[in-house]
Formats: C-alpha cells, structure tokens, sequence
C-alpha cells in the first residue's frame, strides 16, 4: 500500500491505498505489542520508527550495579 502526501485546495491531503483524506501533521499513532521479540518484515521497520521500552532482568542488574 502506497502513501503519500500533497496539497489539494491548501490542505495537506494523504493517498492511503485508493481513498484521500485530509492530514494532520500533529496526529500520531502509538501500537503496542504484548510479545517478547516481536518480528516485523524489512519494508515496515522503513516506513516505522520502532521503540523498544523491553528491559530485561539482566538490563536492570547491570544497571543497578553500574
């Protein structure tokens, strides 16, 4: 699926798939995953950021000893 954006009219629109709707630049969307190590393909970790708030029981050993 394809996306974009572009001015129409003097508002930001975005081409998801086939639809335009209007976009705005302070809209964001947060999922969540409950799995460990959760797998993503390559070609979504580019269009993503991805954060890992996972900290292990090592992690936090080391960090408290440190």
């Amino acid at each position: 699926m394809a996306t974009w954006t572009y001015f129409q009219g003097g508002v930001m629109i975005i081409r998801l798939g086939d639809t335009d709707v209007e976009f705005d630049e302070k809209f964001r969307l947060y999922l969540s995953c409950k799995q460990q190590n959760p797998h993503f393909l390559p070609h979504i970790c580019i269009l993503v950021t991805l954060v890992n708030f996972t900290i292990s029981t090592e992690g936090i050993e080391q960090q408290i000893l440190a």
